[in-house]
């Protein structure tokens, strides 16, 4: 999964929602995104890792609803 389709679907899926998908900092090769009240670090690579991508879609499932990603 690429990091831009990455950030797109949780923002597009927030902004549905009507909560907040922000950047909250930025370190190395790494981004801290706030969704709501969930933090979430999401690697900051032209390509993230299939399993990876769905476990940070799985960690925002109580913002975004159940199974929003799929």
């Amino acid at each position: 999964m690429k990091y831009r389709e990455l950030i797109k679907k949780i923002s597009d899926a927030a902004k549905a929602q009507g909560v907040a998908f922000d950047l909250v900092r930025q370190k190395g090769s790494h981004q801290t995104w706030v969704c709501g009240s969930t933090r979430v670090v999401i690697p900051k690579h032209t390509e993230v890792n299939e399993l990876t991508g769905q476990g940070i879609c799985r960690t925002l499932e109580p913002e975004l609803g159940e199974g929003w990603w799929r």
